[in-house]
């Protein structure tokens, strides 16, 4: 991996860690905040990332 790769992957860990809790309770209430935002966009990257760098079976999981 490189050092760019890393660096999203370690923000994009800090941002689950951060909002997580506050995306649920947004999700359970059928409000879209900031946390729940983040949390949506984190996993729609973090996905991308898996696809384009592991493997190309990543995507059908």
């Amino acid at each position: 991996m490189t050092q760019a790769a890393l660096a999203i992957a370690q923000l994009c860990y800090e941002i689950l860690l951060r909002d997580r809790y506050k995306a649920k309770v947004a999700c359970e209430r059928r409000v879209v905040t900031e946390a729940l935002t983040n949390i949506v966009e984190v996993n729609t990257k973090r996905r991308g990332c898996l696809g384009a760098t592991i493997h190309p079976y990543a995507l059908t999981a």
